[in-house]
């Protein structure tokens, strides 16, 4: 299926396992009680479970062209509509694809259902989030016997915080601040300049010693 094939494109979702959830600081360094959900709707490269006669990949900038035309899309509880905890547009969903997928953070509402989704992820009732797209490219093809569909170009319209998973290559939790400041100091950390930098401390040491 392509474009030209693709004329009415209807909406699908898929379920991922990769969120969490963190506390984070204001400028002058004093923790905010609201919390921030964060983690992957979708894993890139990873199979799916079988989604009724046949198994799924999303391939990695599958959604590069829908986040730079600042598509709109929703943070949903279980896709509902109804239950929202954040959007695009008001600043509290952010989405960028990296290495791994496509990463969400979400600042949920003081409401009754994002205050029911921050319990249960702090309980670890729930560990999956899902996204909703329109397919605009994908390719076909048969691997032993199973027909594997690999998504090239979506257009995203959601990401959700849901129940079950249809893949099994993410999760969810609930993290500290603390888990989640040294989480992106490492994300933002330069190791082989660390690397240089080590190896340059223990040379001079080595001549003063010398």
């Amino acid at each position: 299926m392509n474009k030209e094939e693709n004329k009415t494109m209807e909406k699908e979702t898929r379920i991922c396992d990769d969120l969490h959830l963190a506390h984070t600081r204001s400028e002058d360094g004093v923790e905010s009680e609201a919390p921030k959900i964060v983690g992957y709707a979708s894993v890139f490269d990873s199979m799916s479970e079988n989604l009724g006669g046949f198994r799924e990949l999303i391939q990695r900038g599958a959604f590069a062209e829908s986040l730079a035309n600042n598509d709109e899309v929703h943070a949903l509880f279980n896709h509902d509509d109804n239950k929202i905890l954040g959007r695009r547009g008001a600043g509290t969903l952010n989405l960028w694809e990296d290495d791994h997928g496509l990463r969400v953070e979400i600042d949920p509402p003081n409401t009754t259902d994002g205050n029911d989704v921050v319990e249960l992820l702090r309980r670890g009732d729930l560990v999956s989030m899902s996204f909703g797209f329109y397919n605009i490219k994908d390719d076909w093809e048969t691997r032993d016997g199973e027909d594997i569909r690999t998504i090239k170009e979506a257009k995203l319209f959601d990401v959700s915080v849901v129940t079950n998973p249809a893949y099994q290559s993410t999760e969810v939790n609930v993290r500290s601040h603390e888990e989640y400041v040294a989480s992106k100091e490492v994300e933002n950390t330069d190791f082989d300049a660390v690397g240089e930098t080590i190896d340059l401390r223990l040379r001079l040491r080595l001549a003063e010693e010398a």
